[in-house]
């Protein structure tokens, strides 16, 4: 566990550094009047006193990053209008994420059907949890972002579905008690593997070592990358979130993750 824990660490330092390779990304695809909303956003947040004020604040964040998302989206489908081939599979890859995004909230808020379960934040907590999983799709359809994950995280991007596969076994343990989070947990990863078959299939349409774009990487290095964004996604789960916190949702802390060891 405390070497998994540790990988976990470095691996969370070295997605910081590739979110920096995100934020540049969505600036070059963002007009003037997106990144004054971005401005509004944080500005928005900083003055925020009501949590009201807060959620309205999480949906103009999430509204920016969903915004950030379209633009390049949109302009993948206008450059490459020619290219049926490769849109029609960019579409599919785009169902197939939408599925395990809502498959991926519900796992992180199983509860959500509840009234009033996760109280007044739910609805920050909902947006700003979405906003983090657009930023990562913005990622995985520019290839300069991959490659350069892929070469950040080198080894462990070669280790991940061996790292995944302990992080399943790791959460289906320790959250036995919660029958409900499992059966998220489990839709989630089926919805998260269809996404990422049908992603591979559309960022390699002709060729296994390149990219639509004609970018040269090997569909496996994508293929690592794109798992090393899984293994971000269920680094809470595995680790814990400190008590307190009012978005952890379905995750347990560290206290409480530790007595399921004993």
């Amino acid at each position: 566990m405390n070497k998994l824990h540790r990988l976990f660490n470095f691996a969370f330092f070295l997605a910081f550094c590739a979110l920096i390779t995100v934020a540049f990304i969505q600036n070059c695809y963002a007009s003037d009047s997106h990144s004054t909303a971005a401005s509004s956003a944080e500005n928005c947040f900083n003055s925020a006193k009501t949590q009201l004020e807060l959620d309205q604040c999480a949906g103009i964040d999430l509204g920016n990053s969903k915004a950030s998302f379209d633009a390049l989206y949109n302009k993948l489908l206008s450059i490459y209008a020619n290219n049926t081939s490769f849109t029609k599979k960019l579409k599919i890859s785009q169902s197939a994420w939408v599925e395990f995004t809502q498959m991926q909230l519900l796992m992180k808020y199983p509860h959500s059907g509840e009234q009033n379960y996760y109280g007044s934040v739910y609805p920050m907590c909902g947006a700003e949890y979405l906003s983090s999983l657009y930023s990562q799709r913005v990622q995985s359809l520019s290839p300069i972002a991959m490659q350069l994950q892929y070469a950040i995280y080198g080894s462990l991007a070669k280790q991940a579905s061996a790292t995944l596969k302990d992080m399943y076994r790791i959460i289906i343990s320790k959250y036995s008690d919660d029958k409900l989070f499992i059966s998220a947990f489990q839709a989630a990863n089926t919805a998260w593997l269809d996404y990422q078959k049908a992603q591979l299939t559309a960022m390699f349409p002709q060729s296994s070592t390149k990219l639509f774009d004609g970018t040269s990487m090997n569909a496996n290095d994508y293929l690592g990358a794109l798992e090393m964004q899984r293994i971000t996604e269920l680094r809470d789960w595995t680790s814990g979130i400190e008590e307190g916190d009012v978005c952890s949702g379905s995750v347990k802390t560290p206290e409480e993750l530790s007595l399921g060891s004993q």
